[in-house]
C-alpha cells in the first residue's frame, strides 16, 4: 500500500481524525504558550521558577507532543507567570472528526484500567 492511500484511509478513520485535531491542538497550545513567554523576555527556567516546576517541565510543554500538553489548569498559571491570560473559544470540529464513540473511546482509553 502507497503513502497516498495510507492517507487516504487516515483520512476516512474518525478515530485517527479525531487523533490529529488532538495532536493539532497539543502543538498549538505550545506555540501559544512559548509564544507568550518569549513575548514577556522570560526564559523558560524563569517561567518555571515562578510557577514552581522545573525547566525541563516547560520544555516537555513547549515541545508540542500531546503527552505534554497540559492542562487547562496548567497553562493559566502559565499564562499568569508570563502576565497574560488566556481566552478560550470553542468552534466546529474538522470536517470528518466524529464526536460520538471512537471519541470517548479515544479519551477513556488511557483512564482505563488493566483488568
Amino acid at each position: 500500500m502507497g503513502f497516498d492511500q495510507e492517507l487516504e484511509l487516515i483520512e476516512r478513520d474518525p478515530a485517527l481524525r479525531l487523533a490529529r485535531a488532538r495532536a493539532k491542538a497539543a502543538r498549538k497550545i505550545s506555540s501559544l504558550l512559548a509564544g507568550m513567554r518569549k513575548e514577556a523576555g522570560l526564559t523558560q527556567a524563569d517561567v518555571a521558577g515562578r510557577i514552581g516546576v522545573s525547566q525541563a517541565r516547560i520544555s516537555q510543554v513547549e515541545s508540542g507532543l500531546i503527552d505534554h500538553t497540559p492542562s487547562v489548569d496548567f497553562a493559566f498559571v502559565f499564562a499568569a507567570a508570563c502576565n497574560r491570560t488566556i481566552e478560550l473559544s470553542a468552534m466546529p470540529l474538522e470536517e470528518g472528526v466524529t464526536p460520538a464513540e471512537p471519541a470517548r473511546e479515544a479519551f477513556a482509553a488511557p483512564y482505563k484500567s488493566a483488568s
